[in-house]
């Protein structure tokens, strides 16, 4: 437990403040790249500090002084990451976990193995949320297309996966009916969670066992296939810290639980987040929607999950950008296909750009007016903070259709975006190049 809270945690944080430092200026709010640098560097200052210093105290006689100082250093470190969430444009499932993941260390430096334990089980919760959308999917019945799509997403799976999966699902009997069952079966692993849950008040350790070992399966899975990056290791250091700790917790429950101030507020925050995850989607000026919206800053931006349903599976568009900023920006290739990453660097940042600038396409298509590409007043903002540093360049979009016969993506070249050297909003210009195929992301 000790090298998973000291170390092995914060390198994740470490490396995934990295990414975001790099890549301030399209995640940020509008603020003078001055406050950029420092909301965005501080973390990563602080924790080459911490580490520094960790190490030093483990290889050497460290003194009670030492450790105090490594705890403060780390504390500050998460609060620092949480604060950043002020500041951020765009919201990720990356935001989320490692939101978590600092919320969960902050608690364990504060109250211990029971607050972190307590904390911990909204990445059970957050699992369950993934997983129920799939079951009113259409993509992911037993007979569903949903992980071949999944599988073969050029804007999504590794290269070696996606040639490999799209051939064997073609010519091979025995892959194809894995794949239906594992179809099936990912939202019920995904679920899985909650009776991980319940498992451990019945000492059912063996079954305990089980889920958990799937749970990491899964993550690992989802690097090998897709490389998501930090987020599969974000998400495996949660569910860790969950099961670590829950031995602890256990005989606190057994001898009698004492719940300090701390304990409380994390059960609140626990409750709420459980609103906001498992809950259904509300229309606007609903009771729900409303405490959703006041909630989402406490409750990391939960609510219903909707990750790899029809909304990211079904003619999805990305995008390459050609100009003198494409080179940095760019996580796609020119046929709009994903781009291999270096060892230490994500690009989870940037393939999120796909969301709302494929919107901002689809709609300004659909309306025929670029004054009109946007579904809400925040996807104004986010399209605007992202375009501002694309001045002087144009952006090439892709929209991929999947072919069930050949269980691959066609990927066609559907329009151009063009940005003066000035970035006024007022003289962007769209060429299409024909039709865009409706996606299912706009409701």
């Amino acid at each position: 437990m000790f090298y998973l809270i000291y170390l092995i945690s914060p390198f994740f944080l470490l490396v995934s403040s990295f990414d975001y430092y790099y890549q301030s200026s399209i995640i940020s709010i509008n603020i003078k790249d001055t406050y950029k640098k420092i909301i965005w560097g501080a973390q990563p200052l602080f924790l080459i500090s911490y580490f520094f210093i960790t190490l030093f105290y483990l290889f050497s006689e460290g003194s009670v002084f030492s450790l105090f100082i490594i705890k403060i250093l780390l504390l500050f470190s998460c609060l620092i990451g949480l604060f950043q969430r002020f500041f951020k444009v765009l919201k990720t499932l990356e935001d989320i976990l490692k939101g978590l993941l600092e919320f969960v260390l902050i608690s364990y430096l504060l109250g211990g193995d029971q607050t972190s334990w307590i904390v911990s089980i909204s990445v059970l919760i957050l699992s369950a949320n993934a997983g129920k959308i799939k079951l009113t999917s259409d993509l992911w019945r037993f007979n569903g297309s949903g992980l071949i799509r999944f599988l073969t997403a050029p804007w999504l799976a590794r290269p070696f996966i996606r040639n490999k999966a799209s051939y064997l699902y073609r010519n091979s009997l025995f892959f194809k009916n894995i794949i239906k069952y594992l179809n099936f079966f990912t939202p019920l692993i995904q679920l899985s969670s909650i009776v991980l849950f319940i498992s451990v008040f019945f000492e059912l350790n063996f079954l305990s066992n089980i889920l958990l070992t799937l749970q990491l399966l899964f993550a690992i899975g989802l690097y090998l296939t897709v490389e998501l990056k930090w987020i599969p290791f974000l998400y495996i250091s949660l569910y860790l810290i969950y099961y670590l700790s829950i031995g602890i917790t256990y005989n606190s429950l057994m001898t009698g639980i004492i719940l300090s101030r701390f304990d409380i507020v994390c059960i609140l925050f626990i409750l709420i987040y459980s609103i906001n995850s498992l809950t259904p989607d509300s229309k606007t000026n609903t009771f729900l929607y409303k405490f959703r919206a006041y909630t989402s800053f406490i409750s990391f931006s939960a609510g219903p999950l909707r990750l790899f349903g029809e909304r990211d599976l079904i003619n999805m568009i990305s995008y390459y950008i050609v100009g003198y900023k494409g080179l940095k920006f760019n996580s796609f290739n020119r046929l709009g296909f994903r781009t291999p990453e270096k060892l230490l660097n994500s690009s989870c940042q940037k393939i999120c750009l796909i969301y709302p600038l494929s919107e901002f396409c689809y709609l300004s298509y659909l309306n025929k007016d670029i004054r009109n590409g946007f579904c809400s007043n925040n996807h104004k903002k986010q399209c605007n903070i992202i375009l501002s540093n694309f001045s002087d360049s144009n952006i090439q979009f892709f929209q991929h259709k999947f072919i069930e016969e050949k269980a691959e993506y066609e990927s066609i070249h559907v329009a151009t975006l063009y940005i003066n050297k000035n970035n006024d909003p007022e003289d962007l210009k769209f060429v299409f190049n024909g039709p865009v195929l409706p996606m299912a992301r706009i409701d």
